[in-house]
C-alpha cells in the first residue's frame, strides 16, 4: 500500500494524528509528493492547526498548480484560516481547470455559503446556484451535490426546493446523514417540527458524531418547552385573576409544572426516536419529485 492511500485511509477513519505521521514518512522519501504534501495538511486541518494546514497546502500547489482537487483543498484552507476572499479566488481557479470537478464544485459551494460581508452575500449565493445548477446537471447520482444544492436552496429561502434535493440526495443514498440533516432543517423551516425531529434522530443515527443532529433535536426540544412554558404561565395568569389558588402555592406549581415540562420535552424526543421516516410530502415537493419520474 502507497503512502498516500495510508494517509487517505486514516483520513477517513478521523486518525489525524496517525495520518500526519504517515505523511511525514512518506514525504522523508519524496519530499516533493504534491498529494503527500496535501495529505499533510488535510492531517494538520483535522487537528486544528490552520496554519500549518495551510502552509502545506501552498507548497502542494506550487509544485502541481494544475491540479484541480489540490486547488480547491488549498481554498478550504484559506477559508480555515478566515482568507474567505482568497478562498472564492482559489476554488473559482480550480473550476476554471476543470469545469466539472466534484470535489471543486462541493468546495466552491460551501466556501460561497461560508461568508463574506452583507454586500457580497447576494452575489455569492448566486454565483453557488450557478455551481450547483452545473454540480447536479454533471453529477446528478452523486448525494453530495444534491445536499450542497438544498444548501443553495435554503440559502435563497427556498425550503421546499431544500427539501427535494435533500430527498433526491436520500434516494440515492438512504443513510446520508448530512441529506437527513437538511431534509430536518427544511421541513423544520416550513413549520413542521415532529418530522423534522424524526430527521434529526436518524441523521444522529447514521452519524453519532454530527453536531448538526443533536443541535437540531435541542432546538425543537427548546422551541416545544418554550412553548408549553409561556401556555401554562398564561393559565397561572388567568387562574390567579379568578381567585384560583393562592399566589403562595403558585410556585410550588410552577416547580412542578416545569418538570412535567422537561419530562414531556424529553417524551416527546424519544416519540420522534419511533416514528420512521415515511412521510406526506408537501404538495409542492411530491409535484416536483413526480416531474423527476417522469
Amino acid at each position: 500500500m502507497s503512502a498516500y492511500a495510508r494517509c487517505n485511509i486514516l483520513l477517513a477513519r478521523g486518525q489525524y494524528r496517525d495520518a500526519k505521521e504517515a505523511a511525514l514518512a512518506g514525504l522523508s522519501e519524496d519530499p516533493n509528493n504534491a498529494y503527500l504534501l496535501s495529505a499533510l495538511a488535510r492531517s494538520l486541518r483535522g487537528m486544528e492547526d490552520p496554519v500549518q494546514a495551510l502552509k502545506f497546502a501552498e507548497q502542494a500547489v506550487a509544485i502541481e498548480p494544475h491540479d484541480a482537487e489540490l486547488l480547491a483543498e488549498l481554498g478550504y484552507m484559506q477559508r480555515a484560516c478566515n482568507a474567505t476572499g482568497k478562498a472564492v479566488e482559489t476554488v473559482r481557479a480550480a473550476r476554471a481547470i476543470d469545469p466539472t470537478s466534484r470535489f471543486a464544485m462541493l468546495v466552491s459551494i460551501d466556501i460561497l455559503l461560508s461568508g463574506g460581508s452583507r454586500r457580497e452575500r447576494t452575489s455569492m449565493i448566486s454565483e453557488a446556484r450557478e455551481v450547483a445548477d452545473a454540480g447536479v446537471l454533471a453529477h446528478p447520482n452523486s448525494s453530495a451535490m444534491h445536499v450542497a444544492d438544498g444548501h443553495v436552496h435554503l440559502a435563497q429561502k427556498q425550503v421546499t426546493a431544500a427539501e427535494v434535493s435533500a430527498r433526491r440526495a436520500l434516494n440515492i443514498d438512504p443513510n446520508n446523514a448530512a441529506a437527513l440533516n437538511l431534509l430536518a432543517a427544511a421541513t423544520a423551516k416550513q413549520g413542521r417540527t415532529h418530522e423534522a425531529g424524526d430527521y434529526y434522530v436518524q441523521a444522529g443515527r447514521a452519524d453519532p458524531t454530527s453536531d448538526d443532529a443533536i443541535d437540531g433535536l435541542r432546538q425543537i426540544s427548546n422551541g416545544r418547552i418554550v412553548f408549553l412554558a409561556v401556555v401554562l404561565i398564561l393559565v397561572f395568569v388567568i387562574l390567579g385573576s379568578i381567585g384560583g389558588p393562592s399566589f403562595l402555592v403558585l410556585p410550588f406549581l410552577m416547580a412542578a409544572s416545569i418538570g412535567a415540562i422537561v419530562f414531556i420535552g424529553d417524551a416527546m424526543t424519544k416519540q420522534s426516536q419511533k416514528r420512521t421516516a415515511s412521510r406526506k410530502l408537501s404538495p409542492e415537493a411530491q409535484n416536483i419529485l413526480d416531474q423527476d419520474r417522469d
